[in-house]
C-alpha cells in the first residue's frame, strides 16, 4: 500500500506525549508498514537504518513497545494488520468482479454505495491508542455521473447515463465555439439528442461526458457552413 488516510486529530490525541524524534519515528514506523504491508523487524539497528534515524534507536524502542506487540514474526501492530487485510480484500473483489465482466450497472450504484459506509475505521481506544489509519489507493475508484460529481472519488469509464441532459452550463460553453465559428444555423438541442441516442445505442464508454458532448458539437461545427453572416448572439440557447 502506497496511500492511507490520516486523522490528524486522533493522532494527535494520542501522540501528545512523544518527543519529537519519538513522534518522527512512529510515523515512519507506519509507513514502513504500509510499504512493506509486513511487521517491523525485530532487529533494531536494522531498523534505525530502514527509517533513517541510526542516532535514535532508544526512540525507536520506546515507540514500538507503546504501539506494536512483539511477535516470532517482528513488531506488529493491529490497526495496519486490519487495514491492509481490508485492502487486499477490496482488490481481490475488484479482480472477481473483472474476470466476469464487471458487475451490471445496477448493482454497481448500489455497492459503490454501501462501500462508502464501509471505509475501514478504528477506534483508537480499543486499539492500545493506535491512531485511525486507513487506506486509500489508486483502486478505489468509484463510478460518477456529471450530476453527482465527488472530487475525492477518481473517476472510471461509464456508458452515457440514459437520463444524461444537456444542462444550460453545458449549452453555454458549446455556444462560444457556436459564436467564434459563426454557425448560428446549428441547433445545440438537436446536436446533443443525435450525440446522446448515438453512444446510448453504441454502448460507448468515456471518463467525462460532458467533455464528450463538447468533442461532439465542435466537430458537427466543423462539419457545417453557415447560412448567413449574423451574428450568432442573436440565437436562442435552446432551439
Amino acid at each position: 500500500m502506497h496511500y492511507y488516510q490520516f486523522n490528524i486529530g486522533d493522532y494527535a490525541k494520542n501522540t501528545a506525549h512523544l518527543s519529537l524524534f519519538e513522534d518522527l519515528a512512529y510515523r515512519r514506523l507506519i509507513d514502513l508498514y504500509y510499504d512493506t504491508e509486513k511487521p517491523i523487524p525485530l532487529d533494531l539497528k536494522h531498523v534505525s537504518r530502514l527509517l533513517r534515524m541510526r542516532e535514535h534507536e532508544e526512540e525507536i524502542r520506546i515507540v514500538l513497545q507503546e504501539f506494536f506487540i512483539e511477535t516470532s514474526r517482528g513488531w506488529k501492530n493491529k490497526t495496519c494488520d486490519e487495514n491492509i487485510k481490508n485492502y487486499k480484500d477490496f482488490l481481490r473483489k475488484q479482480s472477481d468482479n473483472g474476470k466476469k465482466g464487471g458487475r451490471p450497472r445496477k448493482q454497481r450504484a448500489v455497492e459503490d454505495k454501501e462501500q462508502t459506509h464501509r471505509k475501514p475505521t478504528v477506534n483508537p481506544k480499543e486499539s492500545q491508542k493506535k491512531p485511525n489509519q486507513e487506506p486509500l489507493t489508486n483502486n478505489h475508484k468509484l463510478e460518477t455521473t456529471n450530476q453527482d460529481y465527488d472530487a475525492s472519488k477518481p473517476k472510471r469509464k461509464h456508458r452515457i447515463p440514459e437520463d444524461f441532459e444537456l444542462t444550460e452550463n453545458m449549452a453555454k460553453k458549446a455556444q462560444r465555439y457556436w459564436i467564434d465559428k459563426n454557425r448560428p444555423d446549428l441547433s445545440t438541442k438537436e446536436e446533443f439528442d443525435k450525440f446522446h441516442n448515438h453512444h446510448l445505442a453504441a454502448g460507448t464508454v468515456l471518463l467525462d461526458w460532458e467533455r464528450g458532448w463538447q468533442t461532439w458539437y465542435t466537430n458537427a461545427i466543423a462539419f457545417t457552413k453557415p447560412v448567413y453572416g449574423g451574428s450568432a448572439n442573436d440565437q436562442p440557447l435552446f432551439d
